[in-house]
C-alpha cells in the first residue's frame, strides 16, 4: 500500500533493469538500458517498476512483488511481463535504515 503527501506537490516513479550495457564516449547504451526505459514507460505515479530479471534476482528477499502485466514493447519481439515491488510511502525511511545496515 503506497501513500501519498499531498503537500509535497511531487510524485516519482522507478523502472529497474539489470544488465551490462554498452558503455562509449562517457554514455550507455544497449539492451539493458532499452528495457529500463521501456519499463519505466510502464510505471505510473509512484510505482517501481521492474523486469522479470530483477524480480528473478530479488527471489527469496524481502521484497513484495506482484505482475503489472505483459506488455509489448517496443524493440522487443515478445509480450515483456512487469513486476510492481510493492512499497509504502511511511515506512520508506525505515526501510532505507534497513538496507543500509544490511550493506555496512
Amino acid at each position: 500500500m503506497r501513500t501519498a503527501d499531498p503537500a509535497l506537490g511531487l510524485g516519482i516513479c522507478i523502472g529497474i533493469n539489470a544488465g551490462e550495457p554498452i558503455h562509449e564516449d562517457g554514455d550507455i547504451f544497449g539492451t539493458p538500458v532499452q528495457m529500463a526505459a521501456r519499463v519505466l514507460s510502464k510505471a505510473e505515479g509512484d510505482e517501481i517498476a521492474i523486469s522479470n530479471l530483477v524480480r528473478e534476482m530479488c527471489v527469496g528477499k524481502a521484497y513484495a512483488v506482484v505482475k503489472k502485466d505483459d506488455y509489448e514493447l517496443k524493440g522487443f519481439a515478445e509480450p515483456i511481463p512487469i513486476f510492481l515491488v510493492e512499497w509504502d510511502v511511511s515506512e520508506a525511511p525505515q526501510q532505507v535504515a534497513a538496507v543500509s545496515e544490511d550493506v555496512q
